[in-house]
Parts: structure tokens; sequence; C-alpha cells
């Protein structure tokens, strides 16, 4: 499936399969990723985590990743300090656990913050981002580069893998 823009993917969740055995451990298992840019979408109660996953072993397909966690009913991004500029925020830990009700995302990075959603379903989507270079960006060229280097939400991408977990009745 093709979609003109990543927001896309955000603003309408698309009817995808129920998760493969051990989804919550292929979501663990997002090490060598990085964190560029969290989206919320308060009207709708939703929240988008796009990942850069070219550096990553760990990701089955794509070179980007779009989680989106639904139903919304807490997001934090606690840095340990405002970044100067662009920087990598390398996913170093985390993963998702059933909470009553939904799901909890923690993605644990470096340099030290975390990412934490909690809503009543989380889907992700393996994504191919065309033109971007096969190697990651070196994040000691400006801030200009940087950015034209990395996916951002206004790129149209090819869905390879998509699924969601949804929650049980209470």
């Amino acid at each position: 499936m093709r979609v003109e823009r990543l927001s896309d993917l955000l603003r309408d969740v698309p009817e995808v399969r129920d998760p493969p055995t051990g989804a919550l451990t292929e979501l663990a298992a997002l090490g060598d990723t990085q964190v560029l840019d969290l989206w919320v979408d308060v009207p709708r109660s939703r929240a988008g985590v796009l990942l850069e996953a070219r550096q990553s072993g760990a990701v089955p397909a794509g070179n980007a990743v779009v989680l989106v966690v639904t139903g919304l009913r807490d997001v934090r991004w606690t840095p340990v300090a405002a970044a100067a500029r662009v920087q990598a925020f390398s996913i170093s830990g985390g993963g998702v656990t059933e909470v009553v009700g939904g799901f909890q995302l923690l993605l644990q990075c470096e340099p030290h913050s975390d990412l934490v959603a909690v809503g009543s379903s989380l889907s992700a989507h393996f994504v191919v981002v065309p033109g971007l270079p096969r190697a990651p960006v070196d994040y000691a060229a400006d801030d200009a580069s940087i950015l034209a280097g990395t996916s951002s939400w206004d790129h149209e991408a090819e869905v390879l893998v998509s699924w969601s977990l949804r929650a049980g009745p209470a």
C-alpha cells in the first residue's frame, strides 16, 4: 500500500492484520532504530512515533517504522536536556506492555531520554521511504543536511507490513 505522506498513517489508521506471533518481542527488538519525531493528534486522541530503521538488523522490512497509538491516554517525551541542535535519539531499551484497557509503549533512548505513550491500541507500520540514502545520516553534519537525509511525516512511502494490537474487553 502506498501513502502520499507518512502522516496519513496517523490521520487515517488503515485496517491492518492481527499481529504476528511475538509482536511484542518484535517491538522490543527495535534496538538500533532512532526516534525521529513524535506527532500528537489531540482531536483524534492519537500519537505517532516515526523511527529511523536503516541501521537496524532487528526491523523485518523497510527503512522506517511508524508506530501509532490510538485512544491516547498519556504521552510523554522526557529528554535529559533540550537539544541544542538536531541529534539522534537511539533506542536502547523499552517495549510494549499490556495495561488496563490497552497498551503502554516505552522507548528508552540514548542520550538519556524516554518516550511513553499509553492508549487502547497500537499499530506498527514498516515502510520504505524512497530516495533516502542507504546509509544513515552523519549527525556531525549541519542541521539542514541531517533533516534532508531522514524520513519526515511529509515523505511518501510504501507500506510493507502493518499490524495492530487492540485491547480486549475490560
